[in-house]
């Protein structure tokens, strides 16, 4: 967290202070998604899994037939959201790995 926290540019959950903590997600919002996909095939290359938390095609509005342009916030964040592995059984060492990917990431960007 100490990584993101120097960089206002990214925003990302869960938040330290958070206390009602979800060890199942830590998902970053990234500008654009060009750069998220840019990130994940990065990850992917070092062997860090990541998932993309809910594609624009699971939007419950798209389900409705409802217009994109009325859920701009929901259709942004399904672009721009990347979800890192987050669990108990992470060692220590894929921890430094992630954690080493998130810094070169940021002193990139």
């Amino acid at each position: 967290i100490g990584v993101l926290k120097k960089k206002s540019s990214i925003e990302y959950w869960p938040k330290k202070e958070d206390i009602n903590l979800n060890h199942y997600r830590f998902i970053i919002k990234f500008k654009t998604k060009k750069i998220r996909d840019e990130f994940r095939i990065r990850l992917n290359k070092k062997g860090i899994p990541s998932i993309i938390p809910i594609d624009t095609y699971q939007l419950l509005h798209r389900y409705l037939k409802k217009e994109r342009r009325q859920f701009p916030n929901a259709e942004k964040l399904a672009q721009t959201t990347l979800a890192l592995p987050i669990h108990p059984g992470l060692t220590e060492k894929e921890v430094n790995k992630i954690v080493t990917a998130l810094s070169l990431y940021v002193i990139k960007i």
